[in-house]
């Protein structure tokens, strides 16, 4: 049975190494011991935001309109403050590195739920079931919309393309599912999908 809607845990089922920051829903910092980091709103954006766009520098500039609708010398120094703070907090995994004028999230291990969703649904199965336990793995990462809590245009386009990939991933459980003659546990889910949007006749279908 694959758990879709929610219900993610801080640690994978598959062993890997504990998450540490939640992005498939609301946007969360965890501590060694699996336990929230209680994160200002402006933090919790920053990280989201970094998260976002993992692998490249966001410019002090982008940051400080987006937080503050300005990018005065003055919020450039709020914005390092608010970061230098960020990082006293980061578990050991994570940091944050000023590369090209600008801010950029780095880790050293798959400790981000995002990346590690995207790693499932690229890993070659080799049969029907494999698939199966691959899809299940990446849809009990999520616990709702992404990037729940981050009010920045920096997200949007990382938010739609998981959005899209979990669409996908919901389809393609459903059917691997009728492969395999299973019940089709995934019925609800593609029922959220074709309320959501109507127009998506491959859901309608199932």
């Amino acid at each position: 049975m694959v758990a879709i809607s929610s219900g993610a845990a801080v640690d994978d089922l598959d062993g890997q190494v504990p998450l540490r920051l939640l992005v498939l829903g609301p946007v969360s910092l965890l501590d060694a011991q699996g336990k929230q980091i209680a994160l200002p709103a402006q933090r919790r954006t920053i990280i989201g935001a970094l998260a976002a766009n993992s692998g490249r520098s966001l410019h002090r500039d982008e940051l400080c309109f987006g937080l503050w609708n300005d990018y005065s010398p003055t919020h450039r120094n709020r914005l390092k403050s608010q970061v230098a703070q960020l990082r006293a907090v980061l578990p050991s995994e994570l940091s944050i590195e000023f590369v090209d004028d600008g801010y950029r999230l780095s880790w050293s291990a798959e400790v981000i739920d995002s990346i590690r969703f995207r790693r499932h649904l690229s890993t070659p199965a080799a049969a029907d079931a494999e698939q199966h336990a691959l899809l299940a793995n990446a849809l009990r990462l999520w616990q709702g919309a992404p990037f729940q809590g981050v009010e920045l245009t920096l997200v949007d386009e990382a938010m739609h393309t998981l959005t899209r990939l979990r669409e996908q991933a919901v389809l393609d459980v459903a059917d691997v599912e009728w492969r395999l003659g299973m019940s089709v546990h995934s019925i609800p889910a593609l029922q959220q999908l074709h309320d959501h949007d109507h127009s998506r006749g491959d859901v309608a279908g199932h």
